[in-house]
């Protein structure tokens, strides 16, 4: 694991200028992971169109570490009925070198707060039941199971469950 100097870490709004290294980023997790139930790497412009929304609210972020890039977290659309529109999907990747820094714990806080801000009531990871570490994350911060998905994926030969993990944030939830 990596000494990381938090002081250094900036969360910026996701640019044309990012998109090579967050692809790359995610294409890792593409072909080696169970992360991702995306099975084949995708181009610049699947990129795009995975990262940048229409609704303003919805927006990925970059981590900067001294101006690399490091990972991205993003927020986007739960589902496209309108009575959804303050519940948004959580998205969070770590580029490989920095796996276990923190940077994820950094990177959920920072997309709540500005879920917050955004009048979001409710976010949700979806999580291939494998992937141990972002659910420990996503429990370490409050977040708790809201469904269980069997065997619903299928990659390198593996059927796959996927796990939701929610949490309400709204000023309003009680």
């Amino acid at each position: 694991m990596r000494e990381i100097d938090y002081g250094k870490l900036r969360f910026e709004p996701m640019a044309e200028k990012y998109l090579p290294d967050v692809l790359a980023i995610y294409n890792h997790y593409v072909a080696n992971t169970t992360v991702t139930f995306t099975i084949t790497p995708l181009t610049l412009d699947e990129m795009r169109a995975l990262v940048f929304h229409e609704d303003p609210r919805h927006k990925t972020f970059v981590l900067l570490l001294d101006d690399q890039v490091v990972g991205y977290v993003g927020l986007s659309k739960h589902h496209p009925r309108e009575a959804y529109r303050n519940t948004a999907n959580i998205a969070i990747y770590i580029k490989e070198d920095f796996l276990g820094a923190r940077l994820g714990e950094a990177a959920v806080r920072f997309i709540e707060e500005y879920a917050r801000k955004q009048g979001f009531r409710a976010l949700i990871a979806s999580i291939s039941g494998e992937n141990a570490a972002s659910i420990a994350l996503f429990r370490r911060l409050g977040f708790f199971q809201c469904a269980h998905y069997i065997k619903v994926g299928e990659k390198f030969g593996r059927l796959l469950d996927v796990v939701d993990y929610e949490k309400l944030i709204g000023e309003d939830i009680e």
